[in-house]
């Protein structure tokens, strides 16, 4: 799950398409961005796929008409990436903190394509942008998880036993069983080891008070599923420099400047 955009060509509004299956003005734009045959699909039903298959492969030389299309991020990484964006004050970047979606769906007007591509700009000259909760392997260093802070750091919830685990830039790493009313914190710490228990559950140990308590959790926290999971465990909080997101911002910029160079709007989706 995640968010990904497209741009149309503009072989549709220069007139260098390939003929279409049905009469030319029957094919409209819905509003959302796409091209559609514009009769209702009841008893239309052959013509809509026709156009559908003609718009998918046969239109002109770009597949489904898209000039470019991309995955923007998966939704961790870009709220991760708005947060940033509100640690390096907001109002420096008014397109890329309001008009970027907060969901699946919707366009972004060529101009504010334009804008955003020159707060990008502004984005990559800070120094950094504020920092990450993050869990690492104290053996290794490794970061595992960070914590997102528009999901108030929970990056497990359990189901079956009702504990979430989260990260806080203050209080570390939290446990907390919300089958309770009110939700009860069971286990809190910055550093502290995991152990699988022959009972069932994990054992987890803060180090730096000796507190040991059992989760009933389905697995200790082990994100990339390794036989031998991480054994000791520390939160460290990391400065953040722009190069960070450059998983996003990449493909960001790509189809801002589509939008910019063809006149029509990201189609985000």
């Amino acid at each position: 799950m995640g968010l990904d955009a497209f741009v149309r060509c503009r072989c549709w509004q220069d007139g260098r398409t390939a003929t279409a299956p049905v009469p030319a003005d029957l094919i409209v734009e819905d509003g959302e961005g796409y091209l559609t045959f514009s009769m209702p699909y009841e008893g239309h039903e052959d013509q809509h796929r026709s156009v559908d298959g003609w718009i998918r492969d046969g239109a002109c030389p770009h597949k489904r008409m898209d000039l470019v299309s991309e995955r923007i991020s998966n939704w961790s990484g870009y709220r991760l990436f708005q947060s940033a964006l509100t640690a390096s004050g907001t109002a420096a970047f008014p397109t890329l903190s309001a008009e970027l979606p907060s969901g699946n769906g919707g366009l972004l007007p060529p101009t504010s394509a334009l804008a955003a591509l020159a707060e990008i700009d502004l984005f990559r000259a800070q120094s950094e942008v504020g920092t990450h909760t993050d869990l690492v392997d104290a053996a290794t260093g490794e970061t595992l998880i960070t914590g997102v802070p528009s999901y108030n750091g929970v990056f497990i919830w359990d189901g079956r036993t009702g504990h979430s685990f989260a990260l806080d830039a203050d209080a570390g790493f939290t446990i907390t069983d919300t089958s309770t009313d009110p939700e009860s914190e069971v286990f809190r710490a910055r550093e502290f080891t995991q152990k699988q228990s022959w009972r069932g559950g994990t054992w987890f140990t803060d180090l730096d008070t000796g507190q040991r308590t059992r989760i009933p959790a389905r697995a200790p926290i082990n994100p990339k599923k390794f036989p031998a999971y991480p054994r000791r465990l520390r939160v460290r909080k990391t400065p953040v420099t722009p190069d960070h997101f450059d998983y996003l911002l990449n493909p960001l910029t790509r189809v801002l400047q589509a939008s910019v160079d063809t006149g029509n709007p990201v189609v985000w989706c």
